[in-house]
């Protein structure tokens, strides 16, 4: 399914033979790599770039409500990976307390007994 993004950044060389449009021009991208574009800042949602209208009746664009700094989004980043690797640490953890509880509720076998001529 293709989605119409707007171009925000020019990129250069051409996809599929055809040069990028440039910005503020639309192109009809596969989902995947329209939404990727989007993410990192290069493309917008036409229907997401919404105007408004000042008092003197001009329009203004409008950012869309999830553009961030890049710094911004770098901590983001730092901080979902440090949750990740705790959440990951902690799971070792609970898994290692469970094998060694259940390690010692396992009933220990009978020694074998010897026989006797």
């Amino acid at each position: 399914m293709a989605t119409l993004v707007r171009m925000r950044a020019l990129i250069s060389g051409s996809r599929n033979g055809k040069k990028w449009p440039k910005p503020g021009q639309t192109i009809d991208l596969p989902e995947a790599e329209a939404a990727q574009l989007i993410a990192q800042g290069i493309a917008e949602d036409p229907a997401a770039a919404e105007t408004a209208t000042s008092a003197e009746g001009a329009e203004q664009a409008v950012a869309p409500a999830g553009n961030k700094p890049l710094a911004s989004i770098r901590e983001e980043v730092k901080e979902a990976l440090a949750a990740e690797a705790k959440a990951k640490e902690e799971a070792e953890k609970a898994e290692a307390e469970a094998k060694a509880a259940a390690a010692k509720e396992k009933p220990k076998a009978p020694a074998a007994k010897s026989k006797e001529a």
